[in-house]
């Protein structure tokens, strides 16, 4: 059979990797002859504007580490700001290194003012002074303005998640309908975070596609009637897909063995920012580092 063939033959052999993360779900298939994920195009092309996949992976990031955030602190610039890309992400770089030496993760956005400067909202996995915050963005960006100074920032504590994903689903509505002006250029990425701030365990299945995707047929089933409650009618396209508030309906299925069950339960779990492979147990607290 040409490899060619193979995306279409159900029989293939191949990996379904499951990784469970806070609230959601992501299941994939890598076929083992053509060593690629199916249903991935990959590739990698320069960002011209803020596109539905991005927003889409914005949201999963930010639904699934929701419970890391303490902070919202929002970057600005003076009345004279850069219009170059390059040069603007290299002060958020700086301002990002400065929250690492501190072991702070973050996560940030970018968004232009109506006046066309950008700026930018940090999440942050802790509280810092706003005299702090404010110094330093001023210091990194070198405005030389004691407005600037006074007014340059904002800090706000997150109160809850609800105020959180209010927050998310205003941006993305601005988002999808904005553009970076004209005379700013490269753009480059509109947001960004620390690694390793979801949590998630991973287990991985062998066998040929038609036998896996079948004992997720009850789990794919369930995702269907959850989405139809939001009025949203989806189709399994025959590939990896994302399960949005699956992560409880698939514990459930793990616990009670009504999936994989003649599979041995050996997975991967990520502890302390590392991969590592474990065996999960029946006592607390639940796995065991292999």
């Amino acid at each position: 059979m040409k490899s060619r063939d193979r995306v279409h033959d159900k029989h293939f052999k191949c990996k379904m990797i499951v990784r469970k993360y806070a609230r959601d779900v992501r299941i994939s298939f890598k076929d083992l002859y053509l060593g690629r994920t199916r249903g991935n195009s990959g590739g990698k092309r320069a960002i011209t504007k803020f596109s539905k996949r991005s927003a889409r992976e914005l949201r999963f990031e930010l639904r699934n580490s929701s419970a890391l955030w303490k902070a919202m602190i929002t970057l600005t610039y003076p009345s004279d700001f850069p219009c170059d890309g390059a040069i603007v992400k290299g002060h958020v770089n700086a301002w990002c290194q400065f929250l690492r030496r501190r072991d702070i993760k973050y996560f940030w956005i970018l968004e232009f003012q109506e006046r066309g400067a950008p700026h930018f909202h940090f999440l942050t996995s802790e509280e810092i002074d706003k005299g702090t915050v404010s110094q330093r963005w001023y210091e990194i960006v070198g405005s030389g303005d004691e407005k600037h100074l006074r007014a340059g920032t904002r800090c706000d504590t997150v109160r809850n998640e609800n105020q959180l994903f209010g927050y998310m689903v205003g941006y993305l509505k601005k988002l999808t309908q904005k553009v970076a002006p004209k005379d700013f250029e490269n753009v480059g990425r509109w947001w960004g975070c620390s690694r390793d701030i979801m949590d998630f365990t991973c287990r991985v299945f062998s066998g040929d596609f038609r036998s896996m995707t079948a004992e997720m047929r009850d789990y794919r089933r369930w995702y269907k009637h959850h989405l139809k409650g939001f009025g949203i009618n989806w189709k399994w396209k025959g590939a990896g897909f994302t399960a949005l508030d699956g992560s409880a309906p698939l514990a459930t299925l793990y616990a009670s063995n009504h999936i994989f069950k003649d599979t041995p339960k050996v997975g991967y779990k990520q502890i302390d920012g590392q991969i590592k492979k474990v065996v999960w147990t029946k006592g607390k607290p639940g796995f065991k580092v292999l």
